[in-house]
């Protein structure tokens, strides 16, 4: 268990290391979630400006809620490799990946 968690942790800064080479896409990538918040946080407040309850939640339970969750996704190492993967796909590099393999996790 404690192997499973070292290796969690060093995927995580591996990852983290590869998301951070570029400063202008880890720009985007601070930036972005914090856009859809600001977004989000303005679209509930405009819901809720008439009603302080709609189906029992107020607008601090869905703000706490868009906030956790943007949190959340962004932590999530699945998140990075997920999109390390896409991005290889979008680009073609994933040819390579392909034919001559290597642990996508640990590359």
């Amino acid at each position: 268990m404690v192997k499973k968690i070292f290796l969690f942790i060093y995927i995580l800064h591996c990852e983290i290391k590869t998301v951070f080479k570029y400063k202008f896409s880890s720009l985007l990538l601070i930036i972005g979630p914090t856009l859809l918040v600001a977004i989000q946080y303005i679209l509930w407040t405009y819901v809720y400006r008439e009603y302080e309850y709609i189906n029992g939640f107020t607008l601090e339970n869905i703000i706490l809620y868009v906030v956790i969750v943007r949190f959340w996704s962004f932590i999530l190492p699945g998140f990075f490799l997920a999109s390390s993967v896409e991005q290889r796909v979008k680009d073609g590099s994933i040819v390579k990946d392909l034919i001559q393999p290597n642990s996508i996790i640990l590359f």
